[in-house]
């Protein structure tokens, strides 16, 4: 139940952002591609530590 009532606080949050407009958006896509990569990355390495 915990998950259910943070995912609708996170939800009324992200209601409160102003909507981006169309010229931010591929700079959105690409923040979030950056994030997505250095989360892989990070994992990766954390993965080798453990394994060396």
């Amino acid at each position: 139940m915990a998950l259910a009532e943070d995912t609708h606080h996170l939800l009324d949050l992200l209601s409160m952002l102003p909507e981006p407009t169309d010229d931010a958006w591929p700079a959105l896509w690409d923040l979030m591609a950056n994030a997505s990569k250095a989360e892989r990355s990070a994992r990766s390495s954390a993965t080798a530590s453990l394994t060396t």
